[in-house]
């Protein structure tokens, strides 16, 4: 399973550093690479961000990260899914004092047949359906 794989090569990384910020550093490089490829505009000062990022690692640890991407790409090729938030879970990175939750997937998609069942009928009638979810963003007072 390339999650499995993809948690082995995060856990390299751990000997030297937060897997915190080993997991953060992954998504916002990746990010970088991405954006890049397609948008010219900001380029210079992302890749300037990235080179920041880069500093912290050395050239064997930085071989790391695009095996992860790999992974990540050819998992989400396979079977599009959470694979991020699961990863995230089980490095244990997640904090219940910041009010970190994340609802596992099989959870998710039962939810969402719940929610939306009728749909197709909606669309039908109006060409479009609307959705209320109520529990994505940001806790309010």
């Amino acid at each position: 399973m390339s999650v499995d794989r993809m948690i082995k090569l995060f856990e390299k990384l751990r000997y030297r550093h937060d897997m915190f910020t080993v997991f953060a550093d992954f998504l916002e490089m990746s990010a970088i690479s991405i954006s890049n490829a397609v948008d010219f505009q900001h380029m210079k000062e992302r890749e300037a961000r990235y080179m920041d990022i880069v500093k912290k690692y050395d050239k064997k640890e930085m071989k790391i990260f695009p095996q992860i991407l790999g992974e990540l790409i050819n998992s989400l090729d396979k079977h599009p899914s959470d694979v991020l938030g699961d990863i995230f879970m089980k490095l244990e990175l997640s904090s219940s004092w910041h009010g970190q939750f994340f609802t596992p997937m099989s959870l998710a998609n039962m939810f969402a047949e719940l929610t939306i069942s009728g749909y197709e009928k909606q669309i039908k009638k109006n060409g479009y359906f609307t959705l209320n979810e109520p529990a994505c963003g940001e806790e309010q007072p």
